[in-house]
C-alpha cells in the first residue's frame, strides 16, 4: 500500500505493548477487519513500544501489512494519552479512515481522546458488527449487559475498541505474501507523561493459576461482605478472589484482582459470580471458565444468561449456608 497521505487507509489497527512485547489479544483487530470485509490489504498496523523496532519487522512479514511503529521509551508501558496523540498524528499523516483498538483501560482512554481531537465518532466495548445495506451497524451491551445496543454510524471514519474475545484473530501467513513496510515515526511531546513501574501483584499471579475463583461484584452491598467471598474461596484449594471493576474502582479490592476485559481474562475450571449483573466488559474476561455459577438476587441479571448453573438468591443469606454445608461435610455423605 502506498502511503503518501492521499490514498486512503480503511483502519489503523492497533498493536498494544508492554515492556517491549506485544498484547496477543490486540491481533483481534485484525479478525475485526476481516469480519466483513473479507480482507486487510486496505489496513495497517500501529505499534508504540520500546525497541519494538524488531517486532515490527516481524508483524509486516508475517501479515504483508505496512506497519507504522512509534520505537519510544516513553512508550514502555502503557499510556493513553501519548498512544492518543501518536493516533491523530497517525490518521492525518496517512488519511487514515477509521482506527481499531483492543478494548483494555489504555484501548479505551487513547481512543475517547484521539476521537475527539481528530473530531471523529468513537464507539467502545464493540462485540460484533453486521451490514445493512450501504451502513455498518456496531453492536454493544449497555445497562451492565441487560440492554443489546445497535449503533449506526452517520459518518464512515470512527474509533472503535473491541472486546476480547468477539473476534477471532486470523493466523498469519494466509494474506500478502510480500512483507508490509515499516514505516518509523516519531511521538511529539505535547502530552505529559509520569514513567513508573508497577510491579504485577501476587493477586493478579493467583488469579492466572487459580482452578477456583470467586468474584464480587456490586450486588454484595458492602465492603464488609468481602469476608463472606473470602471465606468460600478457602474452601477450595488453589482459589483466588476475584472482582468487578467498580470494587476496584470504591478501592475495595486492588485492581489486580480485577476479571475482564480491562482487567485479567481467566478461564478457571469453576467461576463462582456473586452480585456480578454481566456486563459485557467482565463476562469478556471469564466467559471461557468450564463452569460458571452465578448468584444475584436479580432474576433478570445477564449473568444467567452465560451460567452454567443459577441460584437467585440474597448472597448473604446463601453464602454463608454454602460454606458451612461445604465444611460440616454432611452432604458428602448423601
Amino acid at each position: 500500500m502506498e502511503m503518501d497521505g492521499k490514498s486512503t487507509i480503511r483502519y489503523l489497527l492497533v498493536i498494544e505493548t508492554l515492556e517491549g512485547k506485544i498484547n496477543r489479544e490486540s491481533l483481534e483487530t485484525l479478525g475485526f477487519a476481516l469480519s466483513f470485509h473479507n480482507t486487510i490489504d486496505n489496513c495497517v498496523l500501529v505499534i508504540a513500544g520500546e525497541g519494538i523496532t524488531q517486532t515490527a519487522g516481524s508483524l509486516a512479514a508475517a501479515w504483508g501489512l505496512d506497519v507504522v511503529v512509534f520505537d519510544d521509551p516513553a512508550f514502555r508501558y502503557p499510556n493513553g494519552d501519548l498512544l492518543a496523540a501518536a493516533l491523530v498524528e497517525t490518521i492525518k499523516k496517512y488519511n487514515a479512515g477509521s482506527v481499531v483498538l483492543l478494548h483494555t483501560i489504555t484501548g479505551v482512554h487513547a481512543a475517547s481522546r484521539a476521537a475527539a481531537t481528530a473530531g471523529m465518532a468513537c464507539i467502545t466495548a464493540v462485540e460484533s458488527v453486521t451490514r445493512e445495506g450501504e451502513s455498518t451497524v456496531f453492536q454493544r451491551c449497555l445497562q451492565y449487559g441487560k440492554i443489546r445496543a445497535s449503533i449506526m454510524l452517520q459518518s464512515d471514519r470512527c474509533i472503535l475498541t473491541i472486546l476480547a474475545g468477539s473476534f477471532t484473530a486470523p493466523e498469519p501467513g494466509d494474506f500478502r505474501k510480500t512483507p508490509g513496510t515499516v514505516y518509523d515515526d516519531k511521538i511529539g511531546r505535547s502530552a505529559s507523561y509520569s514513567p513508573r513501574s508497577i510491579e504485577r501483584a501476587e493477586s493478579s499471579r493467583s488469579l492466572d493459576e487459580a482452578e477456583v475463583i470467586v468474584s464480587a461484584g456490586r450486588g454484595i452491598g458492602k465492603e464488609e461482605n468481602l469476608e463472606m467471598i473470602r471465606d468460600v474461596a478457602k474452601i477450595f484449594s488453589r482459589s483466588a478472589v476475584g472482582s468487578s471493576r467498580p470494587l476496584c474502582d470504591l478501592g475495595w479490592l486492588p485492581y489486580g484482582q480485577q476479571v475482564g476485559s480491562t482487567g485479567k481474562t481467566v478461564s478457571p475450571k469453576l467461576y463462582l459470580a456473586c452480585g456480578i449483573s454481566g456486563a459485557s466488559q467482565h463476562l469478556a474476561g471469564m466467559k471461557s471458565s468450564q463452569i460458571i455459577v452465578a448468584v444475584n438476587r436479580d432474576p433478570n441479571a445477564a449473568i444467567f444468561s452465560l451460567a452454567d448453573y443459577g441460584v437467585v438468591e440474597d448472597l448473604t443469606v446463601f453464602l454463608p449456608l454454602l460454606a458451612e454445608k461445604y465444611r460440616d461435610g454432611k452432604w458428602l455423605k448423601k
